[in-house]
């Protein structure tokens, strides 16, 4: 183990014992907590990316070399001509998801993205303290991998676009 996850997990914990006196939330300075958590994560983003990894593949029962496939379902929309439509989203392996999840904190990700993140590492690390119900904490997950991917899909640009705008500009 890392000195970073360490680090991360005790901050982490000793937030839970700030925040959760006698294990109920303080009212007062509760907005304090997204604070604190986005600056954990910003100081800690690799320790982040190997614990909502790890953590993502143990809830979904996975192995680590399979893919990540998160499915998201729209229903059919007769008001607008829709048809329902399923669209999948694949991370190749555990390293992807964990560099897309890194990539997302290090970079300009919106605040959404980051607090989803942050609050999601909370829940994780102090999971077993907060007795969270586990399907919450798969749709969560799925939800920050959903918007990880989305911010590394439309934000981060990749060499062979880079490559084609330079291509594209140079005519």
């Amino acid at each position: 183990m890392s000195n970073g996850l360490i680090d991360l997990e005790d901050a982490m914990y000793l937030l839970y014992l700030r925040f959760y006196p006698s294990d109920q939330a303080v009212k007062t300075g509760f907005d304090a907590l997204h604070i604190h958590t986005n600056r954990l994560i910003r100081r800690f983003p690799e320790a982040t990316a190997d614990i909502l990894v790890s953590s993502a593949y143990r809830l979904h029962r996975r192995v680590f070399s399979n893919p990540y496939t998160i499915e998201t379902h729209t229903p059919r929309n007769i008001l607008r001509l829709r048809p329902a439509q399923t669209h999948v989203h694949t991370f190749s392996s555990q390293q992807d998801l964990a560099l897309a999840i890194q990539t997302a904190i290090t970079s300009k990700a919106n605040h959404q993205t980051i607090n989803q993140i942050a609050s999601l590492t909370f829940e994780t690390v102090n999971q077993p303290s907060l007795n969270n119900d586990l399907e919450a904490l798969r749709a969560q997950t799925n939800c920050v991998a959903l918007c990880v991917h989305q911010h590394t899909r439309f934000h981060i640009p990749t060499p062979l676009q880079n490559g084609f705008m330079d291509l594209f500009h140079k005519h």
